[in-house]
């Protein structure tokens, strides 16, 4: 009995400690916890896709996009997070505070930014301006999720997916994890 109690005790501090390993390990190597990862959202031109060009619901439906150049650069480096938001907007507080505990589980794999249509931020009005889906009227709080992934024809594209108006938690993880998936598989093979 006391043989097996001392076994069992072994077992469970030999696991623990393999865990633990494994949990290193994955956190000293971001790129490999992405290696068996299914995305949630897929290329396409469908509400809930990634786009490439102006998606089927947009007045704008299959023109390119016009990516502001600040953006471009902010992509060098890693996904992008653009939260676009008034002060005086309840969607947008709700918003935000769904960004920011987004933002405490994967804030180190994208660029985050948040441009206030109050200020007159310039790029307030080049996120509204590019990556609405209205071709009409500019809403907020609008957020943009901006990544690379690799088109039809095998070539390395800037993808990206906007809500207009305030999202789950879930639905922004679903997105985020998805926007640094996409970028560890293709962003090597961008031509920039």
């Amino acid at each position: 009995m006391l043989v097996a109690a001392i076994t069992i005790r072994n077992f469970v501090v030999t696991l623990s400690i393999l865990l633990s390993l494994a949990f290193l390990s994955a956190a000293s190597a971001p790129s490999d916890i992405w290696n068996n990862y299914t995305p949630n959202n897929l290329p396409g031109s469908g509400e809930k896709d990634w786009w490439i060009n102006y998606p089927d619901q947009s007045g704008y439906a299959g023109s390119s996009v016009s990516h502001p150049r600040w953006i471009l650069e902010s992509l060098k480096e890693r996904p992008v997070l653009i939260f676009d938001y008034s002060n005086n907007c309840k969607s947008c507080a709700l918003q935000k505070k769904n960004i920011a505990q987004a933002l405490e589980k994967f804030g180190t794999e994208v660029t985050y930014f948040d441009v206030s249509a109050d200020n007159r931020d310039i790029r307030a009005f080049e996120v509204l301006q590019a990556y609405s889906l209205s071709s009409e009227k500019y809403y907020v709080p609008t957020t943009v999720l901006i990544t690379l992934i690799k088109g039809r024809d095998g070539m390395v594209e800037v993808a990206w997916h906007s809500v207009e108006d305030a999202m789950s938690e879930e639905e922004i993880d679903s997105y985020m994890k998805d926007a640094i998936y996409f970028y560890h598989l293709s962003s090597a093979n961008w031509s920039k």
